[in-house]
């Protein structure tokens, strides 16, 4: 049985703890009570841009703890990269600097937050140019220090002020739709950014079929985007998108800011036919569809196949700072 599905045809209006991030409605409607594992995650959607949320979410103690010490060993099993997280991030965080060389000048400074255990900094120190993370896991942080001997401070966003030595580009990889406060997240990082500097986000798609609906929503995405709410709430805090890509495959949505005058209060930032749009899309997409779909059944058969490459890849080799060293050198060769 399909709970989320059954949820969106109901089609009821629902309260929300929270008003909405980007247009300050409070008018949802629930679209799922299931996270992907089965367990209880009420999410809801506003009527009036289509933003969805969790709702209600954990307060700022616990949300903190869940990422300090709990987020990786639970989404990766490990409290530190094994070689197979070493390979897949690496390639990973190579694929991602491929994406921002063109709009990097000669020894650029460059921000990664969310950095993670630092694979990303690392690609980008090989290439010269002048990058450090913050990074809330301790266990992830400590490693890339250590291992790989990169600059990841341990932190959550708010903790840190780099007005007075701003960057010429910053990067958030899967980072703002795990934040409660995303759209006070983009401006504070419009404010870290030189006045040319340049923003690049990437979020999963809330309208992509990558995954079976019953899996879209997990504990750890307070919020879900799509491309025109993430644009418009960028633009509220004066950062405006100057190119766009959507993920093959996955979807994902990957805009690359740059700074322009905020908005001024009073402003109208409702989407209407954005929401009716989402709620369309998310009611469209059943597991009927989905499964009747050779999507599903390939994306296994990747993953299958990906997970005996990466077992050879890293055969033999004596640590994950090798496997990151020898990704970077056949990369750059």
């Amino acid at each position: 049985m399909d709970r989320n599905s059954d949820l969106l045809t109901a089609g009821a209006a629902a309260a929300c703890s929270v008003p909405c991030n980007l247009c300050g409605s409070t008018h949802v409607r629930q679209v799922a009570d299931r996270d992907r594992h089965g367990d209880p995650l009420r999410t809801v959607m506003c009527v009036e841009c289509g933003l969805v949320w969790t709702d209600p979410r954990p307060d700022e103690a616990a949300n903190r703890k869940f990422y300090a010490h709990d987020y990786r060993v639970r989404y990766k099993a490990a409290a530190s990269p094994k070689l197979k997280h070493a390979l897949r991030e690496t390639r990973r965080a190579i694929a991602r600097f491929r994406r921002v060389e063109p709009f990097l000048r000669a020894g650029a400074r460059v921000l990664d937050v969310g950095a993670g255990a630092g694979f990303f900094p690392f690609v980008l120190q090989s290439r010269g140019f002048d990058a450090r993370g913050i990074e809330p896991n301790q266990g992830f942080c400590a490693w890339g220090c250590e291992v790989l001997g990169v600059q990841v401070a341990s932190g959550f966003l708010q903790d840190f002020d780099f007005v007075d030595e701003p960057f010429d580009l910053i990067t958030l990889n899967h980072v703002l739709e795990h934040l409660p406060d995303p759209g006070a997240a983009l401006g504070i990082l419009r404010g870290w950014l030189k006045p040319e500097g340049l923003l690049v986000v990437e979020v999963p798609d809330v309208e992509s079929d990558w995954h079976a609906p019953d899996k879209r929503f997990h504990i750890g995405h307070l919020y879900n985007f799509n491309r025109e709410n993430l644009v418009r709430m960028a633009l509220t805090v004066g950062l405006a998108a100057q190119d766009i890509l959507i993920q093959p495959d996955t979807r994902h949505i990957n805009v690359v800011f740059k700074r322009v005058a905020p908005e001024q209060p009073g402003i109208d930032r409702r989407l209407p036919a954005n929401a009716l749009h989402v709620e369309a899309t998310l009611r469209r997409h059943t597991r009927l569809r989905h499964y009747a779909s050779p999507v599903p059944h390939l994306r296994t058969l990747r993953k299958l196949a990906g997970y005996v490459g990466e077992r050879f890849a890293v055969a033999g080799i004596p640590s994950a700072r090798a496997v990151v060293e020898r990704e970077v050198r056949k990369a750059f060769a």
